[in-house]
């Protein structure tokens, strides 16, 4: 979900699925690349994230929205992010599991 900075308005929400279609890690990195500096993030993967293990390109792209987790997210985790293009990474809310939901 993206959010105006300024107004904390919504603007767009995209979901990508990785369960039938794994091979979406470009197209995300991609949508990742059109949001600018002054919008939020929330982003969440949930429990299985597909059965696959983010792409090094999309784990790279997170840690641009402020991402420390993202290295450690694969088959049974669950994680989110509250980013922000050209947040340091640790600096935003993040959450991540490998037991439960967050």
């Amino acid at each position: 979900m993206v959010i105006d900075e300024a107004t904390i308005q919504f603007e767009q929400y995209r979901w990508f699925n990785y369960w039938h279609s794994t091979n979406n890690y470009e197209a995300y990195v991609n949508y990742l690349d059109t949001i600018g500096p002054d919008k939020l993030v929330a982003i969440s993967i949930g429990a299985e994230c597909g059965g696959f293990n983010p792409s090094q390109e999309m784990i790279d792209k997170l840690h641009e929205f402020g991402s420390a987790y993202i290295d450690s997210v694969g088959w049974g985790t669950s994680w989110f992010l509250l980013g922000k293009l050209g947040a340091p990474i640790g600096s935003v809310p993040e959450a991540f599991s490998r037991t439960e939901p967050v």
